[in-house]
């Protein structure tokens, strides 16, 4: 319930906010809402607080100007239903944003090939980067299975000791696409022993035949896994190409003649 001077000051005031926060404000004349200087006594419990029907009126008032804010007329109450007023009419509300804040992506980089991971016969393998200068000029060399491999040494890998057949990370004028690795823990150095063969020349190893995908899976790639105990890992049955296991088409290899 303020007039004259204060009421100026007050103005003042919700016009710097508007213009400094840019955002919608007014005042509400709850002097006038109970009748300025003429006001009904009933409305108030003292001479200073409004009563029940005080509060009702200062509601009201407060309500038009709320009114006149959300529709833009005058904020008077002719009973309608506010959800029926046109949206046209109705000013936006603001709402306030934030800055949207930026995350750097990474530049995305070349996964690393996975670290083979070695069998107890298995020397302990690096994957060279894609065209690495590393690369051994000659690509044609041991598997990386190989007995007595040292640590720095080079090896082509192809499905042993973990190593991936689509690695295609070396090439050189002759060959493409090889899979090269690093030797970075020595191998055990077993050496493959072989059962006596009697001396036969009728037993020899059929070096036509392979098994899986022969490539090379041969009698020759047979003899150069060598299990701890001196045997020969790839001497069984399973190893086969439909109609010969290692055992009947490396007899030689695998000590099995007659």
């Amino acid at each position: 319930m303020i007039h004259g001077e204060l009421q100026d000051d007050v103005d003042a005031v919700a016009q710097w906010f508007q213009n400094e926060y840019d955002v919608y404000s007014t005042t509400v004349d709850f002097f006038g809402a109970l009748g300025g200087d003429d006001a009904d006594a009933s409305d108030y419990v003292d001479v200073v607080h409004p009563g029940p029907s005080g509060l009702r009126k200062l509601a009201k008032e407060a309500k038009r100007e709320l009114r006149a804010w959300r529709y833009g007329d005058d904020g008077s109450d002719d009973g309608s239903n506010d959800d029926n007023e046109p949206e046209e009419t109705r000013r936006p509300t603001r709402r306030p944003t934030r800055q949207p804040s930026y995350r750097p992506t990474s530049q995305p980089t070349d996964r690393p090939a996975p670290r083979p991971r070695p069998s107890s016969d298995c020397p302990d393998l690096e994957a060279l980067p894609t065209d690495s200068p590393d690369c051994p000029d000659e690509l044609d060399i041991a598997p990386c299975d190989t007995p007595g491999l040292k640590a720095g040494e080079f090896c082509e890998g192809d499905g042993e000791c973990g190593t991936d057949r689509t690695l295609d990370n070396c090439s050189n004028d002759l060959i493409s696409r090889a899979d090269i690795y690093r030797i970075v823990g020595s191998t055990p150095n077993y050496q493959p022993t072989r059962k006596p063969t009697g001396g036969s020349s009728d037993c020899v190893d059929d070096e036509s035949w392979c098994y899986g995908d022969c490539s090379p899976n041969d009698c020759a790639y047979v003899s150069q896994k060598v299990k701890p105990d001196g045997t020969l890992a790839r001497c069984k049955e399973k190893n086969t190409d439909g109609e010969r296991s290692a055992l009947e088409a490396c007899p030689r290899t695998c000590g099995t003649c007659p």
